[in-house]
């Protein structure tokens, strides 16, 4: 089970990070080639579970969507990365 997906605020600087962010940097920074299909597929989850949230919810999301997209392509060059080796 996955915790909630929703934004969180670090104020001081004030960078809005979302909680699927961690799973996919976790993926992003792992060295260890052999982690990483497991790590990006619970990403890719993370992402996908906070994806439904947003679809039942009608608000702007602009900012969060965006940043959505541009991890699911990060993970796409990954995962062809990881198996590469």
């Amino acid at each position: 089970m996955l915790p909630s997906l929703g934004a969180r605020r670090r104020c001081g600087v004030c960078v809005t990070t979302f909680e699927w962010q961690r799973f996919y940097e976790a993926a992003l920074l792992e060295p260890n080639h052999g982690r990483l299909p497991q790590l990006i597929q619970v990403a890719q989850q993370a992402i996908e579970a906070r994806i439904e949230q947003l679809r039942m919810d009608h608000q702007d999301h602009a900012q969060e969507r965006q940043a959505i997209e541009d991890a699911l392509t990060g993970l796409q060059v990954l995962k062809r990365e990881a198996y590469k080796h």
